[in-house]
């Protein structure tokens, strides 16, 4: 396993475990089944999570620095523009192309329409 992914993936799991059993434990009641809740949506996020990152992989720089910077850096188009020195049209016309790119890299992450 790419161990770039392993180490990003066992900081978020460091980073929310505590939230994420809080969540489980009011959804279910019980202490057990709030564990066997976090541990079965931890493996889902980690395979998700690994094809996210083939799929980002494929794309180009450009293409990879846009979609970071709206969705998981949650800028505006508007700051996108100003932090890449280009247009904001070019920034949606880039996100656009970006999602589509993405959804065919891996269209496994169904979801991804979902971010428009």
């Amino acid at each position: 396993m790419d161990p770039g992914f392993s180490a990003a993936f066992r900081e978020f799991v460091t980073d929310r475990s505590a939230a994420l059993f809080r969540t489980a434990y009011l959804l279910t009641g019980d202490r057990h089944a709030a564990e066997d809740l976090v541990q079965s949506a931890l493996a889902k996020t980690a395979a998700r999570w690994l094809v996210m990152r083939a799929a980002l992989a494929r794309l180009t720089p450009r293409q990879r620095a846009v979609l970071v910077l709206r969705y998981f850096e949650d800028l505006s188009e508007t700051e996108i523009a100003r932090v890449l020195g280009i247009g904001a049209g070019s920034v949606r016309s880039q996100i656009h192309r970006s999602l589509d790119r993405l959804k065919k890299a891996a269209p496994e992450l169904g979801a991804v329409r979902e971010l428009r």
